[in-house]
C-alpha cells in the first residue's frame, strides 16, 4: 500500500523493476555455478543495477545458490497471463515461482525503494483452498 494513488511514473518504475528481476533471474540461471564470483557479480551489477541494489548483502558472495531464495520474480509469460495491477494505492502481482522463494526482501524493497507504506505477500502453498469454500 502506497501513501497515495500510484501515478504512471511510479507504476513504470515498479514494472521495470519486476521485468529487470525476471531478466536477472534468467541470466543468473545461465551463469550460476561459475568459478569466479567477483567476475559474475561485476557483470550482474552492470546488467541489473536495480536488482543488484535489491539483493543487497548477497551481492559479492555465493553466486550459485544464495540468490535462489530472493531472485525469483516469476516468468515473463506471467505478465501476459495476469499483468501487474495498480489499483489506486495498491500494487498487485501474481506469478509462478519457485516454491521456496521468499518475497520478504521484495516487500521490504517496495517500501525502501518505491515508498510503499506496507507490503505483504502470500504463497498458494500456505493456503488451504477449503478455507475459502462457503457452505450454504
Amino acid at each position: 500500500m502506497f501513501p497515495e494513488e500510484i501515478d504512471e511514473e511510479l507504476a513504470e518504475r515498479i514494472t521495470n523493476f519486476v521485468e529487470e528481476g525476471q531478466a536477472a533471474h534468467e541470466w543468473w540461471q545461465q551463469h550460476r555455478g561459475c568459478d569466479n564470483w567477483g567476475k559474475f557479480w561485476d557483470r550482474f551489477s552492470e546488467k541489473f543495477p536495480l536488482v543488484t541494489k535489491y539483493l543487497g548483502e548477497l551481492v559479492g558472495g555465493d553466486c550459485n545458490n544464495a540468490p535462489a531464495w530472493e531472485l525469483n520474480f516469476g516468468r515473463k509469460e506471467d505478465l501476459d497471463i495476469l499483468p501487474i495491477a495498480f489499483q489506486w494505492d495498491e500494487f498487485q502481482y501474481s506469478c509462478e515461482c519457485w516454491h521456496f522463494a521468499s518475497w520478504e526482501r521484495f516487500a521490504e524493497f517496495l517500501k525502501t525503494e518505491f515508498g510503499a507504506l506496507r507490503a505483504g505477500w502470500v504463497s498458494d502453498e500456505e493456503l488451504d483452498p477449503y478455507d475459502n469454500v462457503q457452505m450454504r
